[in-house]
């Protein structure tokens, strides 16, 4: 039995968070969030597709108004649903502030999933990361980012994404 040639993994079209994107959020001067009921916004439903890839890549940018705290974290994290619209950890599938349940985002959030974290540098302006590899749990997924950089956002919203991109694996055999 001859083994397959080689292993490859490709990139399909990528996806956005951000206002007016495939999935729309507004960062534009979302406040530091070092408290448990302000700094994190939620995004719209973002629709994987009814055939959705396995593993998607997370990469973001955020504009930050004021000197970062070194070492911070602007965090990501996904709620899924089967359904568009609500999902786990009491989020909407509407571009708004995310609360949580009763007003509580620390204790809420935790019923997400955490995807990952910009660290921030203490400077100003555009910062950007590689943050993560996504697994979704299903189609529809509805992104929280909460800001704890010590900083509010710039109301620059151009400056501030997520991005999703598919990575797909296929096995190849020549003959």
């Amino acid at each position: 039995m001859a083994l397959p040639d080689y292993f490859k993994v490709g990139e399909g079209t990528v996806k956005t968070v951000k206002s007016g994107g495939t999935a729309g959020i507004t960062l534009a001067s979302l406040a530091n969030g070092n408290t448990t009921t302000a700094g994190a916004r939620q995004s719209a439903t973002l629709d994987l597709g009814a055939l959705w890839a396995e593993r998607w890549r997370v990469d973001c940018q955020f504009d930050i108004a004021a000197t970062a705290t070194a070492g911070s974290a602007i965090n990501i994290y996904a709620s899924y649903s089967s359904t568009t619209g609500a999902g786990t950890g009491n989020t909407s599938g509407s571009d708004a502030t995310y609360a949580g349940y009763s007003s509580n985002k620390d204790a809420s959030i935790v019923q997400t999933e955490f995807i990952g974290a910009l660290i921030c540098s203490a400077t100003t302006g555009s910062q950007r990361a590689n943050v993560g590899i996504m697994f979704p749990k299903a189609r529809y997924v509805n992104f929280v980012i909460d800001n704890r950089s010590g900083a509010a956002l710039t109301s620059t919203e151009a400056n501030q994404f997520v991005n999703l991109t598919p990575l797909e694996s296929s096995i190849e055999d020549t003959v």
